[in-house]
Formats: structure tokens, C-alpha cells, sequence
């Protein structure tokens, strides 16, 4: 059992709920500190684009599958969606798949998907190899309207400490827990790229606003970005909760460089880590801190994952 205290003012705010989600997943702390930052924000709703205004979930209808990819088209569920091999999906049967009805089912790259049954916010980026996956309606899409904004910020946004508590906080429902497009829609999305004129090293670089470390090379690999921003969360999320010292948790960051791992710390030291805006923001206003943004940081296992992964027959020589 939880139990918290909570503010009369944001009962007011919220339409008087009275149910937990709201208040117990940090979504009004995430959504005040989002308001008390001076960056432009706006609702994710006008940053999308496509079927429903580029925010939809799907129909319920009934699944007929088949065994020949002749027939069929592969598709993807809240439950597997987090697989990295999707060779062996179920296939929905392409006649179905390509009815008006289904066909907007099928996913595109760069789209978040955000599970919205069961366990809520569990997020993916559309990889290219999921290009041409149906999807359920357990499976929120939010496509971007790459114009306004590049598709690994929204992802790298919707899935920081301040996206998925925001997210979460629209469920609803006692023993089947739900969200719905319009709850993901009206999230008050930073647009500091935007003023910026979506220059990409301004977008890395105004990472430190959701608490991340700057990363000027972030969109150098679009396809790589939503890798980068998981790995600096992880940075971060280290750095935050350790019990060490300041000088001890630069050391558990994996880092290769000695001599980056000893000025790193030593920032720290000085700095203070209770609030990863604060420290971030420093590197990124002082111009003699950006040698510790996160495009410098070189770890000892090469970094992001890789692109791909060969696996192959291995003949020992006699």
C-alpha cells in the first residue's frame, strides 16, 4: 500500500479525480517542473502528423493469422514489442492487414510506440527494420511531423524522467489499466529546437532541459539517437542515485579515458549532482564545460549498442 499527501490546489487543477495515477506516478511534480522552465512548450498533438493527427492506438477487431509470409504480414503486440528479434512474430493476414479498416496499422520509421494496455509506457523507437510492421491497438503510435521536430527527440522526451511519469498519469481503469490518444496528446512538449530552428546540435544541446546531459552529436546518426539518449539517461539515473562521492560515481560510469573520468568527477565535486538540470544546464551555458558533454564521453565497451549484430558458423581448424 502507497501513501502520499498531496495538494488541495492540484485537486482543483485536475477536474477533482480522485483516482491514484495521477498523483502517485510523479505526473503533477513532472508537469510543474516542465511549466517552471522558461523553454517554449507546446502540446504534442501539434508536433504530429497522420491518421488521427499523428497520435492513434487502432480498433479491436478479430485476429485471423496464418503460417505463409505469402499471406501474411508480421505483427506486432504490447507484448512483444520490446523484442530486438522480431523474426518469429505472429502474421496477420494480409487481407486484413491491407483493409481501410487496418492499413494504418502499419508502422513507419522514426514513430514512438508506447504500450497502452496492461503495463503503461513501456516505449520503442521505430527501428528501419520495423518499417512495414502492423501493430495492435495495444500499441499507442505518436508519428512526428518531422518538419517541426526530428523523431528521436520526441522519443528521447516522451521516455525521460518527465515523459513516461506524464504518460503514466493517464491511465485509467481499476484492474485493466488503459491510456488513450488524447491523454498522450496534450503533454506539454519542450520545443527549445524549435526556437532554436531545429539546428541539431541546439536539440542536443537542450537536452539539459529533461535532465540530460548535452550531446551536440546527438542527430549526427538520427537512427542511432534514441541509443545515445537511453544511455545518457542511464549516465545520469548513475550518477543521481549512487552513494559514492562525486569523484567515485564518474568512475562507475564505464568511462575509457583516465583523465576524463578524474575532470569529470572533479565538475561534479563542484557542481553538486541533487539536481541533474542544474549540473546539465552548466555544461551547456559555460562554454568551458563543453568538453564534458556527453558527445565526448568514450566508454570502455564502445559505447551506444551497435548497429547490428553477425551471427555465424564458427569452423575450428584441425
Amino acid at each position: 500500500m502507497k501513501a502520499k499527501t498531496i495538494r488541495a490546489d492540484w485537486l482543483e487543477r485536475d477536474g477533482r479525480r480522485l483516482d491514484c495515477n495521477p498523483y502517485m506516478t510523479g505526473a503533477m511534480e513532472a508537469s510543474e517542473a516542465l511549466q517552471a522552465l522558461k523553454a517554449r512548450k507546446e502540446p504534442l498533438h501539434s508536433l504530429t502528423r497522420g491518421h488521427n493527427g499523428g497520435i492513434y492506438n487502432g480498433p479491436q477487431f478479430r485476429r485471423n493469422f496464418v503460417e505463409s509470409r505469402e499471406h501474411g504480414v508480421p505483427f506486432l503486440t504490447s507484448g512483444n514489442m520490446l523484442d530486438a528479434d522480431l523474426s518469429t512474430l505472429p502474421l496477420l493476414r494480409k487481407r486484413d492487414a491491407d483493409s481501410a479498416k487496418l492499413a494504418y496499422l502499419r508502422l513507419a520509421r522514426g514513430t514512438t510506440l508506447i504500450s497502452c494496455s496492461g503495463t503503461i509506457g513501456r516505449m520503442v523507437f521505430v527501428r528501419p527494420d520495423m518499417d512495414g510492421v502492423w501493430s495492435s491497438q495495444d500499441v499507442l503510435k505518436v508519428v512526428p511531423n518531422e518538419s517541426r521536430i526530428p523523431p528521436g527527440y520526441v522519443y528521447a522526451f516522451l521516455s525521460s524522467k518527465f515523459g513516461v511519469p506524464l504518460v503514466a498519469g493517464g491511465t485509467y481503469g481499476a484492474i485493466i489499466q488503459h491510456i488513450e490518444p488524447e491523454h498522450v496528446a496534450k503533454l506539454r512538449f519542450l520545443l527549445t529546437g524549435k526556437v532554436n530552428g531545429n539546428d541539431p546540435e541546439a536539440i542536443g544541446a537542450s537536452l539539459y532541459e529533461i535532465g540530460l546531459v548535452p550531446d551536440f552529436d546527438l542527430l549526427v546518426q538520427p537512427e542511432r539517437a534514441p541509443a545515445r539518449a537511453f544511455r545518457n539517461r542511464q549516465c545520469v539515473e548513475r550518477i543521481t542515485w549512487s552513494s559514492r562521492s562525486e569523484r567515485g560515481r564518474a568512475l562507475d560510469l564505464g568511462l575509457a579515458k583516465p583523465e576524463f573520468r578524474e575532470k569529470l568527477g572533479e565538475f561534479l565535486a563542484n557542481s553538486g549532482v541533487e539536481d541533474p538540470r542544474l549540473w546539465t544546464r552548466a555544461i551547456v551555458f559555460d562554454r568551458s564545460n563543453w568538453a564534458l558533454a556527453f558527445n565526448k564521453w568514450e566508454f570502455e565497451d564502445g559505447g551506444a549498442s551497435p548497429e547490428s549484430v553477425f551471427i555465424g558458423d564458427v569452423i575450428r581448424e584441425q
